[in-house]
């Protein structure tokens, strides 16, 4: 939508709750996921073998499965992509003519967290702004253990490999006092100035 580009260059930057992409009224399959905010990867471990005519156990390698779950409506995303100049006429028949390229994209996560520190609806318990690559393995096996950053952040930064034609990049934060907020489906952190580091373009479809 014009409206959203428009918004974007004028430093209003909409963040979605986790919870908002799975329940999507449009029913936009390319936008919308039921497995939002939930993270699954299956990894090297162990399991148990019984047998119940020796009454023994054992155990031996095998594929243990973890499951991180969180509170959907209290984690805010904003979903950009890290498409090519020649993809962007492709991704717009999918999501839209009107296109914000980010030309500093190390300005805007630094523009964005400032804003995120100074808003007075966040002041309590402020959140701290993270950001990645989407990884596309959501149920999928994977051959290391997983350190504690990564599973943390596994329920925002992981979706089924259906998706990963969008090379999504994604900015995050978690508000765990919501309620004080209202409990909105979406969020706009307020830079306060336009960006002039962004260009807004329209493509011809």
């Amino acid at each position: 939508m014009l409206e959203y580009a428009e918004n974007f260059i004028a430093g209003r930057i909409r963040f979605g709750t986790l919870e908002s992409y799975r329940k999507r009224e449009d029913k936009d399959s390319e936008r919308m996921d039921e497995t939002e905010g939930i993270g699954i990867i299956k990894k090297p471990g162990e399991k148990l073998l019984v047998n119940t005519a020796t009454r023994s156990i054992q155990v031996v390698p095998g594929i243990e499965e973890l499951y991180v779950d969180t509170e959907p409506k209290n984690h805010f995303i904003c979903c950009l992509t890290t498409c090519k100049a020649e993809e962007i006429e492709e991704f717009s028949k999918k999501f839209g003519c009107y296109c914000v390229v980010v030309h500093d994209p190390e300005r805007l996560i630094k523009d964005i967290s400032e804003a995120i520190a100074k808003d007075i609806g966040l002041s309590v318990n402020p959140p701290t702004l993270e950001h990645g690559m989407v990884r596309y393995d959501k149920g999928h096996q994977i051959g290391r253990e997983l350190n504690r950053d990564e599973k943390i952040e596994l329920p925002w930064r992981q979706k089924p490999s259906e998706y990963n034609a969008q090379k999504e990049y994604r900015l995050h934060f978690n508000f765990t006092s919501h309620e004080l907020i209202d409990s909105p489906k979406e969020y706009v952190i307020n830079i306060g100035d336009l960006l002039k580091y962004c260009e807004l373009i329209e493509v011809s479809l």
